[in-house]
């Protein structure tokens, strides 16, 4: 399976609700298509660089997924069918990659590291035991 990421912006006008069934239907054509999301990464409201269709500001979304060729079409065509996206971008990241690997990795980076948050605590306790001492 490929990995590919997509960025789009979608028109600052349009409100949540738009943005979020824009999401869902993106979500819905990678699983579908037998595809995989890896990370939905709303970067927010921008400025743009230039105006694009008379506009001004959009909203930034990365789609990081894993998929074909067919299921990047199928997402394309659906961009350009809809007038709330200003614009978009399909790049391959990877092209033979394990979709249940990388989900794995990424929860291996969210876990908290537990030897980090020892020493925090035991700076902390230092910095207290100072602090007495002092008094």
């Amino acid at each position: 399976m490929r990995r590919y990421e997509t960025i789009f912006i979608i028109d600052s006008a349009e409100g949540e609700e738009k943005r979020k069934k824009l999401f869902k239907k993106a979500s819905d054509i990678v699983e579908e298509k037998k595809g995989s999301v890896i990370e939905f990464d709303k970067w927010g409201d921008r400025k743009l660089a230039y105006d694009i269709k008379k506009k001004r500001r959009g909203y930034y979304v990365r789609l990081d997924y894993c998929g074909d060729g067919e299921l990047v079409a199928e997402l394309e065509r659906n961009f350009k069918i809809d007038e709330a996206i200003l614009k978009y971008m399909t790049i391959l990241i990877d092209k033979d990659t394990d979709p249940e690997k990388i989900a794995a990795q990424n929860a291996e980076k969210d876990k908290p590291d537990e030897s980090e948050s020892k020493k925090e605590t035991d700076e902390s306790n230092e910095e207290k035991n100072n602090n007495i001492e002092e008094e």
